[in-house]
């Protein structure tokens, strides 16, 4: 529920609430790896990338989505998304 909190808050133009939200996301995965997903942690991580990145900070985001850009398929919409705005390679 925290990621899509998350989206909401990112809907919703309120950068600091979504960043919040999404991290908590990330902190619940970490604490029940066995009931998430691979796919749902790259969205997450990604997620969390463009909100950083809309805060200003494209060094961390570049850093947050890493991992994620690499491993989503040329298809996912927010890898594509991330590449448009120099974050994924």
């Amino acid at each position: 529920s925290h990621y899509f909190r998350g989206l909401y808050f990112a809907q919703q133009n309120d950068m600091p609430g979504a960043a919040e939200e999404l991290r908590a996301a990330l902190k619940a995965e970490q604490a029940h790896p066995d009931v998430t997903s691979p796919e749902l942690d790259q969205n997450v991580r990604m997620m969390l990338a463009l909100v950083i990145r809309a805060e200003g900070d494209a060094d961390e985001a570049r850093a947050m989505a890493k991992d994620s850009c690499a491993a989503a398929p040329r298809s996912n919409e927010l890898a594509q998304l991330l590449r448009r705005v120099n974050i994924c390679d």
